[in-house]
């Protein structure tokens, strides 16, 4: 029983040492996050990949319903659906929308 009840205090005891102490004074931005920001900045990407997509140099082409792709592809209208725009067989492959709406 005296083994159980010291590792349980060793734990609470590591515990209590890893939480950031409690301050009086109210929080601040600062206290919130502590790295200032340098100014206006630009704001982040919507995805975390910052190259930009290839410029594809391939004429647009129309597509139907259900369109095998079988190398890059540009789309030269809009598309409704019922099921599957696409269906791509390869990997490796650039789907362009060129603006269009599927």
């Amino acid at each position: 029983m005296r083994r159980g009840a010291a590792v349980f205090a060793l734990l609470a005891l590591l515990a209590a040492a890893c939480q950031k102490p409690i301050s009086d004074a109210p929080a601040t931005v600062s206290d919130r996050n502590p790295v200032a920001s340098p100014g206006p900045t630009a704001p982040a990407p919507a995805s975390p990949n910052t190259t930009p997509a290839p410029s594809l140099q391939i004429a647009p082409r129309e597509a139907k319903c259900n369109t095998p792709i079988t190398g890059d592809f540009v789309l030269a209208n809009d598309m409704t659906c019922p099921l599957d725009a696409f269906v791509i067989h390869v990997d490796n492959v650039v789907l362009d929308l060129g603006g269009h709406t599927i």
